[in-house]
Parts: structure tokens; C-alpha cells; sequence
């Protein structure tokens, strides 16, 4: 679970038709290496078409919306898995928020953690052989953040934070905490073996790194697909955004545009397996998601349906009058998962 969207207004937005049509045909004239097809696969989503969170899946250009899970529950941030073939997430079917794996197709769901206390934020090593997540069975403001196996064995903890993010290479997670007495971005190293006896300790911190350094929140953080930038969300220009920074927390830059009244500035930001997009999630009366290019951009080059300038910019790929957040693009298309 990311933290929580703040609430500011967005400007009106502009036809659904007109953004789809604007992403799916520029899309179209990339060529092969561009199209969605060939380079970016489904996007997962949580959407609130009932009360209640499910996990859904659909095109970068917004069409093919499929609901995952189903339940009766509350599900949410779902995560692929490295080959495409998994998904976790975080759900309170059973009575608590827990961490569960199920197929790509929504099939076969399984408790991994199964304890008394809220777990949330799932992430994949690259190897998609461990699975991070953060846990408040700890207590702690933020909670802390535990590594386990795939399968939920082994469980460690690692330290204290939120909004665990592997780093491409797996020997790094960026994480979210306040222990310097506000929301910062910070990155730890983690073992690529079983980690020590020692690990097991409920107080034990492994050493790491202030990347963020501001007055305002930074959180939401997300590595690029070849590991040389860090998305993440901040408060830093006066609302929230997206931004790029590089992984030692130099030259932050803003990404997404600054909104007119928002409610819920740009967050939960995710890249494209090409790295060359992000979608994040904002809110005018309801948050929906959103693509834009990591220049700041419009993927297709049409009207923005966002910003106060009303020209250029992100393209909105889902509807409805419910909350729709916490995306994650999807990074093996080549299992058919399709743009359609």
C-alpha cells in the first residue's frame, strides 16, 4: 500500500475517447520496438467498481479491463511477478491484510503470510525467487520491511520503512520512513544468500542510505528498469508529483505537471518495461490512473486531460466514478499479454 493520496482538485477532464485514441495511435506509428505489444504488457490496477478493492488488468491504451480477483474482499497493489506468470498482493479475505500470490489469470490465490498484523507494499527481488513487503507487526509509525521467500518461508526483517522497491540488480531496496522525522526516501543492501541468524531479530536495522533530503514528503519510490533512476512522489513543488532522481538522490526533476485545484496529485508511479513511460495515479473526484512520458511528455502527442495548461501531457486510461490506484506495469509482454 502506498501512502496515502492527499486530497487536492484536478481540472476537468477531457474525453476518455480522445486520450485512448491519442495513446493507442501513437502507439501504433512507434514501430515495433514502441508498440505495446512488443515492448509494454498489461497494467495492474486497484479498482473500487464495488465498494470494495479487486485487482484488475488492463492495455496501456486503456481497453481489455479484466477483474482478477473477484472477491468480496478488499484487494490491492498488485504486483507482477519478473517472468510474468505470478501476481501478489495484499489482501484481508482471510481477516487480516495479508500478502498472497495467485496466477496471472487470478487463479489459484495463496496466503504467504498469515499472522496477526497488517502486511502490505509486496515487491519482487528480479530473480522472483523472494518477495519483500512491509509489515506493522513491529509497530513502528511507517512499520518495517521483511523479505521472505516466494513461497512465504524464511521470513527476515530487514528494517524499519514502508514502500519497499528492489532495485534491478537485487542488492538494493529503496524504501519509504520517517526516522529522521519525516517521510524520506532511503536505500538499504540486502543479502543475495540466507541471511545471518541475526536478522531474525525484531530490533535489528540493516544500515542505509538517505537518498531525500527535503522540508515535504518524498515516498512512492520505484527504480527504472535499468536500475539508473528512482521515480517517486513528493510534495517538494508546493502539491504532490512524480519525479526522477538519480539513485544517489541527485538532480530530483519534476515529471508530471503541477495541477489546477488538485485533490490527489500524481503518486504511485511505475515504469513502462522500457523505461521510457510512467504510469501513476491522480485524483480530481476520483483517482484514476494515468501515462506519461519520463520527459514529461504526452505519449500521444494529444490533449491533456490533466494539467491547468490543457495542451500535452498525461493520458488517462481508466473511467468510472470509483477510485482506481496503485499501478504497476507489467514487464514480459511477451506472454501475450497485449495492448488489443
Amino acid at each position: 500500500m502506498s501512502a496515502p493520496l492527499s486530497h487536492r482538485t484536478t481540472r476537468a477532464l477531457i474525453g476518455t475517447s480522445l486520450a485512448l485514441g491519442a495513446l493507442t495511435g501513437a502507439m501504433a506509428h512507434a514501430g515495433p520496438a514502441a508498440a505495446a505489444g512488443s515492448v509494454n504488457g498489461k497494467i495492474l490496477y486497484t479498482g473500487h467498481d464495488t465498494i470494495d478493492g479487486e485487482i484488475y488488468s488492463i492495455n496501456p491504451d486503456g481497453t481489455g479491463k479484466v477483474n482478477l480477483t473477484k472477491h468480496e474482499a478488499s484487494d490491492n497493489n498488485g504486483q507482477w511477478s519478473p517472468d510474468g506468470k505470478k501476481i501478489a498482493f495484499e489482501s484481508d479475505r482471510d481477516n487480516n491484510r495479508d500478502i498472497y500470490v495467485m496466477n496471472a489469470d487470478g487463479s489459484g490465490p495463496k496466503n504467504l503470510t498469515q499472522d496477526h498484523y497488517w502486511d502490505y507494499n509486496p515487491t519482487w527481488s528480479p530473480d522472483g525467487k523472494r518477495i519483500a513487503f512491509s509489515s506493522l507487526r513491529d509497530y513502528a509509525d511507517e512499520g518495517a520491511i521483511y523479505v521472505m521467500n516466494a513461497d512465504g518461508s524464511g521470513e527476515r526483517r530487514l528494517a524499519s520503512g514502508a514502500q519497499p522497491a528492489w532495485s534491478p540488480d537485487g542488492t538494493k531496496i529503496a524504501f519509504l520512513d520517517d526516522r529522521d522525522g519525516n517521510g524520506e526516501i532511503y536505500v538499504m543492501s540486502v543479502p543475495t544468500t540466507t541471511p545471518s541468524i541475526s536478522w531474525l531479530a525484531n530490533s535489528y536495522e540493516a544500515p542505509a542510505t538517505r537518498l531525500t533530503n527535503h522540508s515535504n514528503w518524498d515516498g512512492d519510490p520505484e527504480w527504472s528498469p535499468d536500475g539508473t533512476k528512482l521515480a517517486f512522489a513528493t510534495d517538494r513543488w508546493g502539491q504532490r508529483t512524480v519525479a526522477l532522481m538519480n539513485p544517489d538522490g541527485t538532480n530530483p526533476t519534476r515529471v508530471t505537471p503541477l495541477l489546477k485545484d488538485a485533490v490527489n496529485g500524481p503518486s504511485q508511479p511505475a515504469f513502462s518495461p522500457d523505461g521510457k513511460m510512467i504510469t501513476y495515479a491522480a485524483t480530481k473526484s476520483t483517482s484514476q490512473i494515468y501515462i506519461i512520458n519520463t520527459n514529461g511528455t504526452s505519449p500521444g502527442g494529444g490533449t491533456d486531460v490533466l494539467s491547468a495548461g490543457g495542451t500535452g501531457g498525461p493520458i488517462r486510461i481508466t473511467t468510472g466514478y470509483r477510485h482506481n490506484q496503485s499501478p504497476e506495469w507489467q514487464k514480459t509482454p511477451t506472454l501475450g499479454l497485449s495492448m488489443g
